[in-house]
């Protein structure tokens, strides 16, 4: 509610506006603008875009079906109705506003091997049944945030925070809930006549606890496993009992960039980024005791070059990511003394992700405009004892052409996309006597599925309609994928809006 009002607060101010809403739709659209526009982590970069007043309220409905997917712990298939209000509103030359409140609602079916929420953020570290099933999820999300300049100097601030919950209606039933927060804050100033450096640093603040219960006599035979990676878990803890089945996820990250920019949209662009998010894994029924710790340090680079011209705009950059990922088993005693004290750590698990490569796109007058990708991507975890070991390459790549076209008050842009994914090789190794019959099955896909190329193709159509001082608009956006061995993959998005 609070947010809301906030929303509804911007989008009332006084804004400082020179183009109708159609001409501030179409500026959004055009792919060279949007790249320059969020090229950055920066916390206030976005008071120096072209971008004039703007808010849109949507409705979306999205869609994925995956008859392989890639991550199993997500699901196979799933759909999810979101709202959308979002608005940035110029209050002078020299300050502005920005807010976005979103709601989403769905489900996730088919979910094996995860009764976590957020299994990106936790891996390895997720609690997991062996039954699996289908989740049904509801997240809230609000972000506002402030940008200003005064003579050479320019700063920021902004904030978000997101609530996740997430359950199941049959045994076993996982019940998550998520709290999600971060601020933001950063300055800079003017280099030369056309350059500004920017500093900005954040602080996050992340929980999940959850209880898995058993309702029937039939459910209470399911086991509960605490994974540690790559097939293993923490046979202690396994089973059903009550005793194992709460616990509770507590992370603290810091992120800082480094940021140079133009005041405007053409101009080079460089930006480095460096977080670490530690993340520690409790027992709530014995006395808070942390039994794990996830510790992911991820590195980012990027360098580009944008130029927007009367008859031809353009932008290219080469991009850089790195993530790190290292864990920690704590081994806790049997409480004989009333409370349950750490005993030892080892460091057990440890997993890099690289991924780099170039981007261009391509703007005409005429209104096409193309756009073209390829990225190399590294995969590779490790376990210490038994020696466990997963590694993954392959290259990326990917096409779009798109045409926008404005008669009388209409707006519509089509995008053609086209894409293959080029499997460089997957390897496994797991030991069978060490691991249990289904989980060394469901890495052993894993391998299978890391190790398959890919074609994609994918359209999406937006008509946009001016009336007087807002817009309505429609977009619906398709992708399929198909896997050299025959599986296939769906993902689609229907959207329905106004802007003003």
């Amino acid at each position: 509610m609070i947010a809301a009002l906030l929303i509804t607060l911007l989008a009332s101010a006084p804004a400082q506006d020179t183009l109708s809403i159609a001409d501030r739709s179409a500026e959004r659209l055009s792919p060279v603008t949007a790249y320059a526009a969020g090229s950055s982590a920066s916390v206030s970069d976005w008071l120096f875009s072209p971008y004039d007043s703007y808010t849109t309220l949507s409705s979306s409905w999205e869609y994925r079906g995956e008859e392989w997917p890639l991550l199993r712990e997500e699901g196979q298939s799933g759909s999810e109705g979101v709202i959308d209000i979002g608005t940035m509103v110029r209050l002078d030359e020299n300050s502005a506003v920005r807010g976005k409140v979103q709601y989403r609602n769905g489900l996730k079916i088919g979910v094996m091997w995860n009764s976590s929420s957020d299994y990106d953020i936790l891996r390895p570290y997720a609690v997991a049944d062996s039954v699996g099933g289908d989740v049904k999820r509801e997240q809230y999300s609000f972000s506002g945030g402030y940008a200003a300049r005064s003579g050479r100097i320019h700063y920021g601030f902004e904030g978000a925070y997101r609530a996740l919950h997430e359950y199941r209606m049959v045994d076993p039933r996982p019940r998550n809930i998520v709290s999600d927060l971060s601020i933001k804050a950063g300055a800079g100033f003017r280099m030369t006549a056309r350059y500004l450096l920017d500093f900005s640093v954040a602080y996050r603040r992340y929980s999940q606890s959850q209880n898995i219960s058993f309702y029937s006599q039939k459910g209470s035979n399911s086991s509960v496993f605490h994974l540690t990676g790559l097939g293993s878990h923490f046979g202690r803890f396994e089973g059903g009992t009550s005793a194992y089945t709460t616990t509770r996820y507590a992370g603290n990250g810091l992120d800082v960039s480094l940021n140079m920019l133009p005041d405007g949209v053409s101009g080079w662009r460089a930006s480095l980024n460096y977080s670490i998010f530690s993340l520690v894994h409790h027992l709530p029924n014995q006395n808070e005791v942390p039994y794990s710790e996830l510790y992911t340090r991820t590195a980012e680079g990027k360098v580009s070059y944008v130029s927007q011209g009367r008859n031809m705009g353009y932008a290219m950059d080469l991009h850089l990511n790195y993530e790190s990922r290292s864990g920690v088993e704590i081994v806790i005693d049997n409480g004989s003394a009333g409370r349950f004290l750490e005993l030892m750590r080892f460091a057990m698990y440890s997993s890099d992700l690289l991924k780099g490569g170039v981007r261009a796109v391509g703007e005409w007058r005429n209104g096409f405009s193309l756009e073209a990708d390829a990225d190399y991507i590294y995969l590779n975890s490790d376990y210490v004892y038994p020696s466990r070991n997963l590694n993954s390459k392959g290259a990326d790549i990917n096409l779009r052409a798109s045409y926008i076209s404005r008669w009388n008050d209409n707006l519509l842009k089509v995008v053609l996309k086209g894409g293959r994914y080029q499997s460089l090789g997957a390897s496994l190794s797991i030991p069978a006597e060490y691991t249990m019959d289904k989980l060394l099955a469901f890495y052993s896909d894993r391998r299978s599925r890391f190790a398959s190329s890919s074609l994609s193709a994918g359209a999406s159509v937006r008509w946009e309609k001016e009336i007087r001082t807002f817009s309505l608009f429609l977009l619906a956006d398709a992708d399929y994928v198909r896997l050299d061995g025959g599986a296939d993959s769906v993902y689609s998005t229907v959207t329905i809006g106004f802007n003003f």
